[in-house]
């Protein structure tokens, strides 16, 4: 495949370098929100409504997809997010982007505002969302042509290409991220209504040929016009397949807040059957109808959104069952989903953190599931603590007849190890000390070990590098758990897991937390 030249492509919103969100090689969760009252210094018209956060969501995921150094969650807290999106009346466009490269080289935060003055059809939405994340994530606006779909058309063509990004699409950004490109040749999806041969060798543009602008548009906007409709592609004669979906079928480490997408082969419609979803223990969890007005089912185009009107379990596996008949083609050809649709879903942070401060071990499945189990019936966190310091694991390490000095000393030694100041390990220990004479238990005094480490900023001075070290201990942890699911209960392997960490170990990738666990032995 012939490369493009993105200067010669993108005619305006594209400005290298310092235009990427992760340097090459790293992998990086960016959150978004469109629950703030301002979005880049404009105040907001209104919130989104359910249907609106699950179209986004859709149009986040489908570029999170589309890389494997980015992922993209949903948090409802605008503080916690990097990039906001909200309905603004600032702009007489579409929608109007901004991001701001940091310190490091790569884009730290970054803003969508939608016109709120307009009324948007749900393709429209989605379309101007692509589109506009496109931007954020660094790619520019190119020049309508009719030989690609592109959501980076600009001025947008009509009909929508709702749901989707394009082959051409998902090419430009890999290549973008210096990733390997996938799928092997550029074909637009005749699900776009635009044959392209991918059999054959193709150049995302021609670099010899300069690329004539239109009429100019507001820097970081976007705005609508009308082309002539595709070439339509001819009616299919099988069924509709998935084509992707997030969570990815077989996930693991899945939000309990995630909604369910799917993109299909073509257009689908509500049928008459259910969609539900269960647990893998066969709970039923919740019945979706396609055809219910209750915002739980939102289908667009070739795409399906479920929301879940409850926050699913967590570290609990779920499996989604499509009923006979519930989807379908204009054609009533049903739509098919794998064998067995499922997904796990994360634990909390709190869980890890627990762990590797009350024992220096990563938990592993058996006790993670142990933990989940009691914060899914409703207990808090600090309640779990106490339980769990009163087990055998815990007063095998800190007997029951220790002694508060010493207790206060070995815990901020397995806590602390090489991250802090001796100076200021000893007036922790005594601050420990002083709580338990207090009165305190050994589960609340944990309690408020790891809840000030967690909430402690990195860069602190004097007790950055432990909150340092134990955001890389759970790192290493829950990859252990819930990627590698291994459920050993043995004390030294759970110990030994964690046990290479240091507040400078570098945990930003798979493989580089799989070097640090090391081999698990046979039955671990």
């Amino acid at each position: 495949m012939t490369l493009p030249n993105l200067a010669q492509l993108f005619y305006d919103d594209y400005y290298p370098p310092g235009h990427l969100w992760v340097a090459p090689g790293q992998t990086r969760v960016v959150y978004w929100s469109d629950r703030s009252a301002v979005v880049d210094g404009v105040a907001t018209i209104r919130l989104f409504n359910a249907t609106e956060t699950a179209l986004a969501q859709q149009a986040f995921d489908l570029w999170g997809q589309a890389l494997d150094s980015i992922e993209f969650r949903y948090t409802p807290v605008p503080a916690e997010a990097h990039i906001l999106v909200g309905w603004t009346g600032e702009y007489g466009t579409w929608g109007h982007w901004n991001a701001v490269t940091g310190p490091s080289g790569v884009r730290d935060t970054g803003a969508i505002q939608l016109n709120g003055l307009l009324t948007f059809a749900p393709e429209a939405l989605v379309h101007t969302l692509l589109h506009e994340i496109g931007n954020v994530l660094g790619l520019g606006d190119i020049v309508p042509s009719d030989d690609f779909v592109s959501v980076l058309e600009d001025p947008f063509p009509r009909p929508f290409v709702s749901g989707w990004l394009s082959d051409f699409d998902v090419a430009l950004v890999r290549f973008l991220y210096a990733e390997p490109q996938w799928p092997p040749g550029v074909g637009v999806s005749a699900a776009h209504n635009v044959i392209v041969d991918a059999s054959q060798p193709q150049a995302l543009v021609d670099s010899s040929a300069a690329v004539a602008s239109p009429p100019a548009l507001t820097s970081g906007t976007t705005a609508g016009a009308s082309s002539p409709t595709p070439t339509p592609v001819a009616p299919a004669t099988v069924s509709p397949l998935m084509l992707t979906s997030s969570p990815v079928d077989g996930a693991k480490g899945v939000g309990p807040a995630s909604r369910i997408s799917m993109t299909f082969s073509r257009d689908i419609y509500a049928g008459q059957g259910a969609i539900t979803l269960k647990t893998q223990a066969g709970d039923w969890v919740q019945t979706f109808d396609p055809k219910g007005g209750d915002g739980s089912v939102i289908l667009f185009g070739a795409a399906l959104l479920l929301s879940p009107k409850d926050e699913l379990k967590a570290f609990t596996p779920y499996v989604l069952e499509l009923g006979a008949g519930a989807l379908a083609d204009a054609a009533g050809h049903g739509v098919v989903l794998p064998q067995t649709y499922d997904f796990r879903t994360t634990a909390p942070d709190g869980l890890y953190q627990f762990f590797a401060v009350a024992f220096d071990a990563a938990p592993g499945v058996t006790y993670m599931g142990q933990m989940a189990e009691a914060w899914n019936a409703g207990m808090t966190l600090e309640q779990i603590v106490e339980v769990f310091t009163q087990k055998k694991p815990f007063t095998d390490v800190f007997a029951a007849d220790m002694s508060a000095k010493d207790f206060a000393a070995k815990l901020v030694e397995r806590v602390v190890e090489t991250s802090a100041s001796d100076t200021l390990k000893t007036a922790a220990a005594q601050d420990i000390a002083n709580a338990l004479a207090a009165g305190w238990s050994r589960g609340k005094t944990i309690y408020t070990v790891f809840s000030k480490l967690a909430a402690m900023p990195v860069t602190d001075a004097s007790w950055g590098g432990t909150a340092q070290l134990l955001r890389n201990e759970v790192a290493v942890a829950r990859y252990f758990t819930e990627q590698m699911e291994v459920g050993s209960t043995d004390p030294a392997l759970l110990q030994r897991v964690i046990a290479p960490v240091t507040a400078t170990t570098d945990v930003s990738t798979p493989d580089k937390i799989v070097a640090i666990i090391g081999n698990v032995p046979p039955g671990g």
